[in-house]
Parts: structure tokens; sequence; C-alpha cells
């Protein structure tokens, strides 16, 4: 096993290995999904797979969606996960498109993402103008553009009807124009000496963003980053982010299930329009058993129940290897089952302890509360 494998208890190396090739086959632009239930080590794996990336001469950028949620302006995620990425004696070159960049990407961001507050509309001027050094009204193609708007609906253009058009029209000028010279420099920094311009994006906890700022984030990743060079993968739990777009968008029909006489939710035709290779993550029943074996064969118990081969260790750790693949339990799921059962052995040290039978009623009980969990009531009313 390889160091950038430590610890990989799902035998994901090989799957690693075959993603890397994919990869490396690429050329232009791609979005790659990686898909795996909750639980099922996707983290460990965006990390280990980073690692053997790197090893293999690959610019990889990670990106934990969850702590940029709260920023709520993904183009500045992006932008501040590349800028991060320079090495020192490139930010000083830079350093003047690091600080235009953030600028430019909170003045076009918003406005990217559907922004209509008033408070939000002049915020996002005022930022427009600041990044591009020059008054926005001195553009004359916006002003072109905006003039002809208003002569078109008339009376109906309200002054804050104006400027939110305004607001548009400068969001459209940044990323048409500012963005991609921008993100072309960075680009060009990060990948010099290289002999591809290859950027792999991993983005990991996209499904645990806010819904508003998972679909944002995906949106400026196809509408600001699509360009060659860049190859994006999700670390997602599809059913997820389908259930986000179900509710944000409600459902719909999709053209191909019509003809066959049956519908499917808008989720997963959105995710569709994003996504270019779909790929699963998913350990095989072998590899859950021999996992949780090997987590079972850490736990140490002071004094077995009897002096038998049946009372060991290993034989729980057998028997833990059986039951697991089929308790319809995730591997976090298993770890917290072994967790309980290390929690009873340290806590009755000094009592005789029968480590198999633990091991049983631990999963027993934990399947019991998984099926609970899925039973749904009727509406007594």
């Amino acid at each position: 096993m390889t160091a950038h494998w430590q610890d990989d208890l799902l035998s994901y190396a090989e799957i690693g290995k075959s993603f890397t090739n994919l990869v490396q086959s690429i050329e232009g632009s791609k979005v790659i999904s990686v898909e795996a239930g909750f639980g099922h080590g996707t983290t460990f794996f965006r990390k280990a797979w980073a690692s053997q990336l790197r090893a293999a001469d690959e610019v990889v950028i990670e990106i934990d969606a969850q702590q940029s949620d709260h920023s709520g302006e993904p183009v500045v995620t992006f932008l501040g996960a590349l800028l991060a990425a320079l090495p020192e004696q490139e930010k000083g070159a830079l350093q003047q498109i690091t600080a235009r960049g953030t600028r430019v990407a909170k003045a076009a961001g918003r406005a990217l993402v559907g922004v209509v507050a008033r408070q939000a509309s002049e915020a996002i001027f005022e930022l427009a103008a600041e990044a591009t050094g020059q008054r926005v009204n001195a553009d004359e193609a916006i002003e072109k553009a905006l003039k002809e708007t208003v002569l078109e609906l008339g009376d109906r253009m309200t002054k804050f009807g104006e400027q939110l058009v305004r607001t548009q029209l400068v969001a459209e000028h940044v990323r048409q124009n500012e963005l991609p010279a921008q993100i072309a420099a960075i680009q060009s920094a990060l990948t010099e000496g290289s002999a591809h311009k290859r950027i792999v994006v991993l983005i990991d906890e996209l499904d645990r963003c806010h819904p508003d700022y998972a679909i944002a984030l995906l949106e400026a990743m196809k509408l600001v980053f699509d360009r060659p060079g860049f190859v994006f993968v999700l670390m997602v739990n599809v059913e997820y982010l389908e259930n986000v777009a179900h509710h944000r968008f409600g459902t719909g029909k999709n053209s191909a299930t019509e003809k066959a006489g049956g519908s499917k939710r808008i989720g997963e035709s959105y995710l569709e329009k994003f996504v270019d290779l779909r790929l699963k993550l998913q350990p095989t029943p072998e590899a859950i058993g021999a996992a949780t074996a090997e987590l079972v064969r850490r736990l140490k118990v002071e004094i077995p129940f009897g002096p038998g081969e049946a009372f060991t260790v290993e034989a729980a750790a057998n028997l833990a290897a059986r039951i697991a693949p089929e308790s319809d339990l995730s591997f976090r799921q298993i770890k917290r089952v072994v967790d309980r059962v290390e929690l009873v052995a340290r806590c009755y040290r000094q009592r005789p302890i029968d480590l198999p039978l633990l091991v049983y009623l631990a999963f027993v009980e934990a399947r019991m509360a998984r099926a609970a969990s899925k039973l749904s009531f009727p509406d007594p009313c």
C-alpha cells in the first residue's frame, strides 16, 4: 500500500488509480461526479486521491464546500482556492490580480446568482465600479444596452428596475471580460512548467451545504469556470442533490421518460446539466467485511468470557466480517457500532466479556434503529 492510501480499509486504492488514469486522459474541460451515499468514505477518498494525483504531477485544488458556505459567494470560493494554491514566489507578481480578483468576483457573483434586493444591487454596482477601476457608465457598450432596454420598456422602467438592469449588464461585462483574463493568468501561473495546463478541482461536502449555496456553486462552476484545462470532480450524494433541485425547482417531465410513459424528477436532469461523466464510489461487500473485521481486531478485552476460541477477538472479527455486508449500514455507521462495542469493553475491563455476542447484539440494535427510522406513520387526521 502506498503512502497515499494509508488506512485504506475499503480498498479504494485501485479505484483511485483508475480515476487518475481517467483524469490524465482528459483534454479540454470536464465535470465528473464521484457518487456515493453518506458515510461511505468520500472525504477519505478525496484526500488520498488528491495526494495520488499530486504525485502524478497534477495540479490539484481541494474545496470543502461546507467550509465556504458561509461566504455566499461561490465565485469567490473558486478564485480564493486558486489564488491560495499559487507558489509564494508567484503571489507577489499576481498581487494585483489577487486584490482585484476578489472584488470582481463579489461584483459578478452576486448578480450571477440572481440577486434582486435593492441593497445588494447597489453594493454590486459599487463593487463592480471599484473592481474595473472606472465608473460603470463610462462603458459605452453597457450604456448602449441600458438605453435600448429603457426605450423598449418606456414608462414601465422604474429607477429601481434600471438599476437592476445595469447590475446585470455589469455582471455580464465582468464575466465575459474581467474574470476570464484573471482566471487565465492564475491558471498559467499554477501550471507553469507543466506538460499540460490542467487543473483538477476536487469539491467535497457539497451535500452538506445550504441548498441555495449548493445550487449557486454548481451554476458558478459551469458559468464562470467552464474553460479548457479545468477538470472539476464533485464528491456527491446524488439523492441529496436531486432532492435539493426538486424542492428548489419543483417537478417536471423529462422528454426521454415522457416517451416511455414515465416521469422523473427535475433534480436528476438538473444535475446532468453540469456533469459530463458519472462515476460510482461503492465498496464491495468483501471490502466492507474485511474493513469491519480489521476494526474489531483492534479491540482489547482484558478478560474473555471463556477460555475457548469462540470467545476470542478473532472470533468476533470473523463474525463481524459476515454480518457487516448484510447490515444495510454505511461504513460510518458500522464504525459507530464497533465504537459502541469498544465503549462497553473499556467500561467493564474487570469483568468477563463475550466479545462476539456484544458485536452481534450491537449490529442487531443498529439494524433495528435504522429500520425504525424508515417507518412512516399515517396522519391520524
